[in-house]
């Protein structure tokens, strides 16, 4: 008589149970957001490829979608119940899951070598199962599919799972399956439909004199392409500490034009305690920027410009090169072609 003991090994699964110590939303990004991410796509509530470290959109739906699957919450907004928000309830279904996949073994005896197969999803009643937040009746078949989303021009792949007496064929886990447009946009790991509005910042860090909103930018996907001002184009922002060593904003600021009036030289006097100068010059009456240097060295800057068209400028005295400083308005000019 053959005696057989069934390991499930958990090996594989222990590598992606995140340890989280934060709630965790839409908008943040770091190790954790991507050991999360990591995580719903091992238990495939995130296509692969999606651990970005960013919480966009797309991980937003997959917390949804597992919170709904563990009965955490399946309603409202992130703001109300936390729907899309990982919490401290939604922490601990994460553990739970990881602590039940590393401890799950099946043992059997048998008189020959065959196995007792685990159900992907435990019964919940009178013979039906759950499935995609909510009960499957004893003998239902239902269709479902392997991703929540395909890239554009792929096919949604699915599967047709039958409930019986409590256990649920196949292992396809989305009621649902949307292919993305060719229209979508991407720009640093935020992901946007046609159409939709997206946050972004002209600088990851400011100083603690100024806000975030000081530099964001409402910016709409278009046909692939997120249009606006180019310079916002980093999805998160945060203020920095204050620091014990502010220069004060420049002075001296003065502007000289070519003969040809197709360039301008702009100038500042050196203020004690710069590092760095941030350069601004902006075509006036529209959001186009001729000139975005953050961290220059010197008090002199030669660029080209329109001939008879005016310009707004300023110039930032920054304490290093990752922090951008007060700053001053210098006049607005004109140059005209052929001297002026």
């Amino acid at each position: 008589m053959l005696f057989l003991t069934l390991i499930v090994p958990a090996i594989a699964f222990a590598a992606s149970c995140p340890s989280l110590t934060r709630n965790l939303s839409r908008g943040m990004s770091g190790d954790d957001v991507k050991a999360l991410q990591q995580f719903l796509i091992d238990q495939n509530f995130l296509g692969s490829g999606y651990d970005t470290g960013y919480f966009g959109p797309l991980t937003e739906t997959a917390v949804k979608d597992f919170q709904c699957d563990k009965h955490v919450v399946c309603d409202g907004t992130p703001a109300s119940t936390g729907w899309g928000v990982v919490g401290p309830k939604t922490r601990a279904a994460i553990a739970e899951t990881c602590s039940h996949h590393q401890d799950q073994t099946t043992t059997d005896t048998h008189t020959d070598t065959t196995t007792t197969i685990i159900p992907p999803f435990a019964p919940s009643g009178a013979g039906s199962c759950e499935w995609s937040g909510r009960s499957v009746a004893n003998g239902e078949t239902v269709t479902a599919y392997r991703d929540y989303a395909v890239p554009s021009g792929s096919t949604c792949l699915s599967e047709e799972r039958t409930c019986r007496n409590g256990d649920l064929s196949g292992s396809y886990r989305y009621s649902w399956c949307a292919v993305e447009l060719a229209g979508m946009c991407t720009l640093d790991n935020i992901i946007a439909l046609d159409s939709q509005y997206q946050t972004f910042y002209s600088y990851q860090t400011v100083p603690s004199w100024m806000t975030c909103n000081d530099v964001a930018r409402m910016r709409q996907c278009f046909n692939g392409t997120f249009i606006g001002p180019a310079e916002f184009r980093f999805a998160s922002c945060s203020v920095s500490a204050a620091t014990t060593t502010t220069p004060a904003a420049p002075t001296g600021l003065r502007y000289s034009c070519a003969s040809s009036g197709e360039s301008v030289t702009l100038r500042w006097d050196p203020m004690p305690g710069a590092a760095t100068y941030g350069i601004r010059l902006l075509e006036t009456g529209t959001s186009t920027f001729t000139v975005i240097n953050d961290w220059y060295v010197g008090t002199s800057f030669t660029t080209a410009i329109k001939p008879d068209v005016f310009y707004s400028w300023w110039i930032h005295a920054n304490p290093n090169s990752t922090i951008l400083g007060l700053y001053s308005v210098g006049d607005m000019f004109k140059c005209s072609r052929n001297g002026g």
